[in-house]
């Protein structure tokens, strides 16, 4: 048997393939996976070479850029955008041709895709070549690549609950997240050996606070604004995102009970040492959190509508507490008051 996967853009569209492979590989160990990823992804490198597919094959295709709050006016001037999405319209039907001669070549017997704007070209290249297509959407509102791909899928697979039976005319089956092993198993360390294992204080309360796998800018604002009360309440870990790294760890410098990180290799130990997370409303994220019973501040990205979404429904059933990113950004210091109510 044959197995194409492929999704990327965010560690949310990738960390859900590794448990899938590793189940697929449980099934059946002779099975040929095939990773095709976005190319210049950095989450790409999550799913091993050798390891865990036989191989891992690179496209570039383009994405669709959005103006989440700018009037109709604003938008018809921006002409950067305009044409920053022509441009990848056209890589798009290349990266559809490319897509269609590997999957061509790989003769896979069923193409999963996890969203991210690489499964487009992928998932269409499968359907037009006959070849069934599973696709996973995480997150409680449809993204655009689940859009594009549910009319062509032979399957739609949910992440999170929803009142909707079926999405495009298709049967939608709510499977929950695939989760990676390191959340599932039982740690060696205590929580108070993991919080002196990475420097910190093992009788103080930990934070983490992060904006997710890229990064949120209104997030580690918020945290330079208000470091000193944090330090106060509680000891931090700060995931910056790599490309704000710099800038962050300039601007506050080294503090006591203070680390500043890009990017977390080694997430389920910190989320394992916190006593409360603050985070982005990514699906994965909070299914981690859930499974290890972390209390959580979600901070919706207020142009990802899926985010919000996933908000309004957790934030709604009293599971997490919700902090509004537009009030952040006027008083850095509700997250301090939110961290220690």
């Amino acid at each position: 048997m044959r197995v194409i996967v492929t999704g990327g853009g965010t560690g949310g569209h990738v960390t859900p393939l590794k448990p899938v492979i590793e189940e697929i590989k449980k099934l059946d160990s002779k099975v040929e996976i095939m990773f095709i990823a976005q190319e210049g992804d950095r989450f790409a490198e999550l799913i091993d070479e050798g390891d865990e597919v036989q191989e891992k094959v690179f496209i570039k295709s383009g994405k669709y850029r959005r103006f989440p709050d700018e009037p109709m006016w604003q938008r018809a001037l921006d002409v950067k955008t305009h044409a920053l999405n022509a441009r990848d319209l056209v890589r798009v039907g290349l990266s559809y041709l490319k897509a269609r001669k590997i999957i061509a070549n790989f003769k896979p017997d069923v193409v999963f895709g996890n969203g991210g704007y690489v499964s487009v070209p992928v998932g269409v290249a499968a359907s037009k070549l006959g070849i069934p297509l599973v696709i996973h959407e995480s997150d409680a509102r449809p993204g655009m690549a689940t859009n594009l791909l549910a009319g062509s899928a032979s399957r739609i697979l949910s992440g999170v609950p929803s009142t909707e039976t079926t999405f495009k005319g298709k049967p939608i089956q709510y499977v929950g997240i695939p989760l990676r092993d390191v959340f599932l198993k039982k740690p060696k360390e205590s929580q108070k050996e993991l919080k002196e294992k990475l420097g910190f204080d093992p009788k103080k309360p930990l934070v983490v606070i992060s904006g997710s796998s890229l990064g949120a800018e209104a997030i580690n604002n918020a945290v330079i604004g208000s470091i000193e009360g944090l330090l106060e309440a509680t000891q931090v870990i700060h995931i910056t995102g790599a490309d704000h790294f710099e800038s962050v760890s300039s601007a506050i410098g080294e503090r006591e009970g203070y680390q500043c990180v890009d990017v977390a290799d080694n997430i389920d130990v910190l989320f394992r040492a916190s006593d409360l997370i603050v985070n982005r409303a990514s699906a994965t994220i909070f299914t981690e959190l859930a499974v290890l019973a972390k209390p959580l501040v979600l901070i919706p990205a207020p142009q990802l509508s899926d985010q919000v979404e996933n908000a309004e429904i957790l934030g709604g059933q009293g599971v997490v507490d919700v902090l509004l990113q537009p009030d952040l950004e006027k008083n850095p210091e509700l997250l301090v008051n939110r961290i220690t109510e």
